[in-house]
């Protein structure tokens, strides 16, 4: 048991090392050394200050005055008495599976007579977008909010988490030739999977890994229409965070077209939108381009979720005050944890929008603090690995909007103004 986050999260970093030797905490070293989940931290937990049976107290009680309330959506795992490591692993299908995403990007191609073989990292000095599809394989031993290893083969066999890798690159010609194969992949679906769900990617990030990720979003979160993304042309390298500004910023057009096009000429039931990091600053520039005529049309994009925002705050708050007329839902994921952002918030000298402390909040955007969750270095991939915000997210895209009926988040006050957080 432990007394603290702070020490219960450094207990689940040693847990996650040793997870990759024993994936099913099975015994080590012939039976000399045993783990057990390090996810059970005592009272300190807030299940004691509200467990479950109190959450559905309130909640007949608010019913039984007479006020309406929303059923929580999240059909994962609600906090009891203890919370079980089983609680972080989702409910993905044995076996292995290729998973379909499709793409838009301004990327330059790798052979422009044959773009199956893939795009660098450089613009389309001509500003083509090019449309197709990605077949991702997703191993059999692939673990829920993983990319897998890829030294994982030096394991035993039982105890592989394989890397997602890309099968096949399929080139769609043009963006009628996009929008049909959408169209036509949506119309085999039932009335009720009909949506569409765009990731952009952020900073350091090559096509291939864009599509990687997209895929392990769309499968681990159970996408029950397609999934897409929109690959801007990133450097792919660490040190290339300057010019990846300017690359990010360069590509509002061609991606305002590009949701544009998939709101309006696709038939779907709507489109929702997963943001991460300097990929906010391209989203958010665009709404310019875009806003006006989603809005023209009378078309409301579904849920906008922005994860570790790269942006300065008062240029986000200028920004994205726009998303919550434009979108059904809108909702914003921040860290006090997450390295990167708290060196980029050094580099640049500025608050960064997806970084707590200070806590950013906008009227209509729904902030909730994912901090204690990512193991991972820099912190900053918590919206794709971490159980507890992944389900939160899930919750979200099945329209389970309202967070006060969110089992995980738990409502907390800057000043006057509230925002949530996730339970540990």
């Amino acid at each position: 048991m432990y007394h603290s986050v702070d020490e219960a999260s450094r207990a689940q970093r040693v847990w996650t090392v040793l997870e990759v030797l024993a994936a099913s905490a099975e015994t080590l070293a012939g039976g000399s050394i045993r783990l057990t989940s390090t996810l059970e931290i005592e009272a300190f937990e807030l299940r004691v200050e509200r467990p479950f049976q109190t959450l559905l107290s309130d909640r007949s009680a608010r019913r039984a005055e007479g006020e309406t309330t929303v059923e929580p959506q999240d059909r994962y795992v609600a906090h009891s008495e203890q919370t079980p490591r089983q609680e972080l692993i989702a409910d993905v299908d044995e076996g292995p599976a290729l998973y379909t995403v499709w793409y838009g990007t301004n990327r330059e191609p790798k052979n422009p007579a044959d773009e199956s073989l893939g795009f660098l990292n450089e613009r389309d000095k001509s500003g083509t977008v090019h449309y197709g599809t990605c077949s991702v394989n997703i191993p059999r031993s692939h673990k829920f909010g993983s990319l897998g290893y890829k030294l994982a083969f030096l394991l035993p066999k039982k105890f592989w988490n394989g890397p997602l890798s890309i099968e096949s690159r399929t080139p769609l010609g043009s963006n009628d030739d996009f929008l049909g194969s959408i169209r036509e992949a949506l119309e085999k679906r039932n009335a009720n999977e009909r949506s569409v769900l765009v990731y952009v990617h952020g900073y350091n990030t090559t096509f291939d890994k864009a599509a990687i990720r997209a895929a392990q979003i769309g499968y681990d979160l159970k996408v029950q229409g397609l999934t897409a993304f929109y690959s801007w042309p990133s450097k792919g390298q660490l040190l290339g965070y300057d010019a990846d500004k300017d690359r990010a910023e360069a590509s509002e057009v061609q991606f305002a077209q590009f949701l544009e096009d998939l709101a309006a000429k696709t038939d779907a039931s709507r489109v929702d939108l997963i943001v991460h990091s300097m990929g906010n600053r391209l989203v958010a520039r665009s709404t310019a381009h875009f806003a006006a005529a989603l809005t023209k049309r009378g078309i409301k994009l579904g849920s906008i979720i922005l994860a570790a925002a790269d942006m300065d705050v008062d240029v986000f708050r200028s920004l994205a005050a726009v998303y919550p007329s434009i979108s059904k839902n809108t909702s914003m994921y921040v860290s006090e944890r997450d390295r990167a952002l708290a060196l980029a918030k050094s580099l640049q000298d500025s608050d960064r929008a997806g970084f707590t402390p200070p806590i950013t909040i906008l009227s209509g955007i729904d902030t909730i603090e994912a901090t204690g969750f990512d193991l991972s270095l820099l912190g900053h991939k918590y919206y794709a690995e971490a159980g507890p915000v992944l389900y939160d997210m899930r919750s979200v895209l099945d329209q389970n909007h309202d967070p006060s009926c969110r089992l995980r988040l738990e409502e907390r006050k800057s000043g006057k103004e509230t925002y949530w957080a996730i339970r540990p």
